[in-house]
């Protein structure tokens, strides 16, 4: 339908981008010690909209 130029076709994503990590688990060797630098701040919410043309 799209093709035919009946409608406006549009897909949505979106994302967020933050300086405190988020990670429910990870890989490691026995007895090693893993961590992620974090640090305080605002995050930002990202969201567009694209079309095949």
């Amino acid at each position: 339908m799209s093709e035919c130029g009946w409608i406006d076709l549009l897909y949505g994503d979106e994302s967020r981008v933050s300086l405190q990590p988020c990670v429910p688990y990870a890989w490691q060797f026995k007895g090693e010690e893993i961590f992620m630098p974090s640090t305080q701040g605002q995050g930002l919410n990202c969201f567009a909209l694209l079309s095949r043309q």
